[in-house]
């Protein structure tokens, strides 16, 4: 469901250290439809996701994604964002 919410991607320049690349990217996009149980909310959102690739012969042979999906639910209103400084 994930295409519901990130309607287009950005990709920073990537980083190379055969025989991996790493890349920082972001989605864009307004949550429209159901999210890992979450009804739409029509909020704008911001995806953050970090992106894992293994190089085999400069070709990428598998890819590990990891998205920030506490920042997604910070955004969508359905969990707190944590509490900075003294309490």
């Amino acid at each position: 469901m994930a295409a519901r919410i990130l309607s287009s991607v950005d990709a920073n320049l990537p980083v190379y250290s055969a025989p991996r690349r790493v890349q920082n990217s972001y989605g864009i996009g307004v949550h429209t439809g159901d999210f890992m149980g979450i009804p739409a909310t029509g909020k704008h959102l911001v995806g953050r996701m970090t992106v894992w690739d293994r190089v085999v012969g400069g070709k990428i042979v598998s890819s590990d994604v990891f998205v920030d999906m506490a920042h997604l639910m910070i955004q969508m209103g359905v969990m707190e964002p944590p509490k900075l400084g003294p309490q």
